[in-house]
């Protein structure tokens, strides 16, 4: 779908940035009670990024990542607003025809609260809609790929649901069909270049892993192994 070495110097910045800005999950935000629910928030954004070679969500701005979050994924329910401690700096409650409704603050109206000057979203790539975009993101090329797609949007949403009770558990992510491959028995060439590459993560010895810090920024060239075909699967 991309070629691999292109991840590379993306994934390189990405490991650089503060964990707490580039994985800080909505609950953190908030100021909801912790639970390792957050992690699972955290694979998902890792996730994101590999397919995306882009943050999902901003990292630049608090203001910035929570408006993006309730573009793509919708707006927290109204009792982990009320229940946040820090609520404040991102919602406000107003009443309405139907009760009183959360909306979030204007930048102008951030800025006032928090002290802090709201910053403008900077990104390579358009904000999507919703998760469902990321099944088109990418060319279609062909029905084996749009599948994987499908199995990794699923996935996708239960781990960047935005109540954590709702979060898949790390077992159940790791049962999911897109970690498994099970959905992919009716296409064996590209389950099998999936089960490769796939390998190839886990190989002790793969790239980078022993080489000095250092040097880790320089790309391999990964065209011998594909037969001169950078592209791979989403996998």
């Amino acid at each position: 779908m991309y070629p691999v070495h292109w991840l590379l110097t993306p994934l390189i910045r990405f490991l650089w940035m503060p964990a707490d800005s580039v994985l800080k999950a909505p609950e953190v935000a908030l100021g909801l009670p912790i639970t390792k629910a957050i992690d699972v928030w955290g694979v998902g954004c890792i996730l994101a990024f590999l397919f995306l070679a882009e943050n999902l969500f901003p990292v630049n701005c608090d203001n910035q990542m929570m408006r993006c979050m309730v573009e793509v994924l919708g707006q927290p329910e109204d009792n982990q607003l009320r229940a946040g401690r820090y609520t404040h700096l991102f919602f406000t409650e107003e009443e309405a025809a139907g009760g009183p409704k959360w909306r979030l603050l204007t930048h102008e109206e951030y800025t006032a609260v928090s002290g802090i000057e709201a910053q403008d979203r900077y990104s390579c790539i358009d904000l999507l809609s919703s998760l469902d975009a990321l099944v088109n993101f990418y060319p279609d090329e062909g029905p084996a790929e749009s599948e994987d797609r499908r199995a990794f949007l699923d996935l996708m949403k239960g781990l960047l649901h935005l109540n954590r009770s709702q979060r898949v558990t790390p077992y159940q992510a790791l049962q999911h069909q897109f970690i498994t491959m099970t959905h992919l028995t009716q296409h064996p060439d590209y389950l099998r270049d999936s089960q490769v590459m796939m390998s190839i993560c886990q190989d002790p010895g793969s790239y980078g892993a022993d080489m000095p810090i250092e040097s880790r920024g320089t790309a391999p060239n990964l065209g011998s192994f594909y037969g001169g075909d950078d592209t791979s699967s989403s996998h």
